[in-house]
């Protein structure tokens, strides 16, 4: 606790990054790339420092944190680096109706602000990272928490971390109940929470006040984060399935896991006695047996792999169903019908965070995916989508709201703005645009209004128009405007003849079917004449 940041400080550091984002300093291309290559200079230069810490925390080898902590984090660096300018450039639209032909439509994707990142302790350097680089990317400043369930990671990060990145744009929190709280009642752009549903709906609630938009990546019913919490197998392989299970063991970790290098431990003594307990209650369920398995030692926060059948769906009978285990426990739930294994899913997960359905059938591949809602889905394998940063990753329901990585997260951290800029010339006819209240119906003016203003015309003819608005405004100045209008009609279908004398708006065939085509009714089309 020595180290843990002082609730007083915490007022300060927000205002710090409030300041330094409303000078604009983060809103560069230019900033947004140095401190991207920073972050990745950071997990190069501190590699040993971050493996030693994850170690000490979760006995995790140094080879499972660069692979899957670290390594993720550096290809989300580069893919962010990569396609950082086409994910800021504005995405222009067209208006739809040529009263807008002439205007410059836009979608702008502006940062949010100072936004809040809590961290936490299953993959500390990854699911802590991993956002930062959607949050730089976005143009944020940036306050981080991070969990004092892996202090030594924790406190790796939140020491080394400040030597790399901007310190006034970018500040960070350390510390448990007292820091989380103080940061939650403050209004933050967005809150970006990683964690278990429980504390999810406090951030929710605290949020709210503020109106503030959040990010929730939850678990779901999954040990660490998309790891298989339960597995469905069909009767028909069952028993073969149970036979493999030790021999896939033993090829891993040997004969003596609590031996092995690579075999990570519980977070701590809290974790181990939430575990020991839910599988002693599952043991006394009638039926239930340990496959492989069922070693602990609590002084060493260890639990052997521990694979279990005779376990059914129903968490009110069977204990190790309800909620997560979040540990090396992994129930055999026996099926016939796959029909079962939908209501049971939806049941118990409802929304799990990620789905790995395995068969060489891929009619039956398709079957699961179309009848399971899930965040993620792997079809034979397990995890791998994270490593693509092209896929979006987040839950729904249970298992979150939201999604991040790559473009989604820069998404995630941003607020897509609608931007309209119309040219002056345009003032000219806002005369007709203003008395349009007063026009007759059965006029040809009202009609000439409604159809500039509603007839929705084809991408294609709009970007005529617009060009040669450009085109003309160079060749005859003050004339561009009236005649990029008729160009534009001409190239898009022939020459509009406008004739009141007899109450008829007469047009070229080919927009009498363009008209027609977008009209629900036949009395509201104009009448072509030659």
């Amino acid at each position: 606790m020595e180290h843990f940041t002082p609730v007083q400080d915490i007022d300060g550091l927000v205002d710090d990054a409030r300041i330094s984002y409303a000078q604009g300093r983060t809103r560069s291309a230019s900033w947004r790339e140095q401190q991207l290559r920073a972050l990745y200079r950071f997990t190069i230069k501190e590699e040993d420092a971050l493996t030693a810490a994850v170690h000490m925390d979760l006995r995790k080898s140094p080879a499972e944190t660069v692979i899957f902590e670290i390594g993720f984090v550096r290809n989300a660096i580069i893919y962010a680096l990569e396609h950082l300018h086409d994910w800021m450039n504005p995405t222009k639209v067209c208006g739809g109706s040529l009263a807008f032909a002439l205007d410059r439509c836009e979608i702008r994707n502006d940062p949010l602000g100072v936004v809040l990142i809590i961290g936490t302790w299953n993959y500390p350097i990854y699911l802590s990272l991993s956002p930062l680089v959607s949050a730089i990317s976005a143009g944020n400043a940036v306050v981080m928490k991070f969990s004092e369930l892996a202090p030594h990671t924790s406190l790796a990060l939140y020491s080394l971390l400040p030597k790399y990145m901007d310190p006034t744009s970018i500040k960070y929190v350390y510390g448990d109940i007292p820091q989380s709280s103080k940061l939650l009642e403050m209004p933050f752009g967005l809150i970006f929470y990683t964690g278990n549903a429980t504390v999810a709906r406090v951030v929710m609630q605290a949020a709210a006040k503020h109106l503030t938009p959040v990010v929730l990546e939850l678990g779901g019913k999954s040990p660490t984060c998309v790891a298989p919490d339960h597995v469905y197998v069909h009767k028909s392989i069952a028993q073969d399935f149970y036979a493999y299970v030790p021999t896939a063991i033993k090829e891993l970790l040997g004969d003596n896991p609590a031996a092995s290098d690579v075999y990570p431990r519980l977070i701590n003594r809290r974790h181990f006695e939430r575990l020991e307990k839910v599988l002693g209650d599952q043991l006394k369920v009638a039926g239930t047996e340990i496959v492989h398995g069922g070693q602990m030692n609590s002084n060493d926060l260890f639990i052997s792999p521990t694979v279990l059948r005779g376990v059914s769906a129903d968490a009110t009978i069977h204990p190790i169903m309800d909620g997560e285990i979040f540990g090396p426990i992994l129930p055999i739930i026996e099926y016939s019908d796959i029909e079962d294994v939908f209501a049971a899913i939806r049941e118990i997960g409802k929304t799990p965070l990620a789905l790995y359905p395995f068969s060489s059938n891929q009619k039956f591949i398709d079957r699961v995916i179309k009848n399971v809602p899930s965040g993620n889905v792997v079809a034979n394998d397990l995890i791998l989508s994270l490593a693509v940063d092209s896929l979006p990753f987040g839950g729904m329901g249970e298992s979150g709201m939201g999604a991040y990585h790559g473009k989604f997260g820069f998404d995630a951290f941003t607020k897509s703005r609608a931007v309209m800029i119309r040219p002056n010339s345009l003032e000219i006819l806002n005369k007709i645009r203003y008395q349009q209240v007063s026009f007759n119906r059965k006029k040809a003016p009202y009609h000439i209004v409604c159809w500039l203003l509603f007839r929705h015309m084809p991408s294609r003819f709009m970007l005529n128009v617009r060009r040669l608005s450009m085109w003309t405004k160079r060749a005859v100045g003050g004339l561009g405007l009236p005649l990029a209008v008729v160009l534009g009609i001409m190239i898009g279908g022939g020459l509009i003849r406008l004739v009141d004398n007899s109450k008829k708006l007469y047009i070229s065939t080919t927009q009498f079917a363009m008209l027609n085509r977008h009209s629900n009714s036949t009395k509201q089309a104009a009448v072509a004449v030659l």
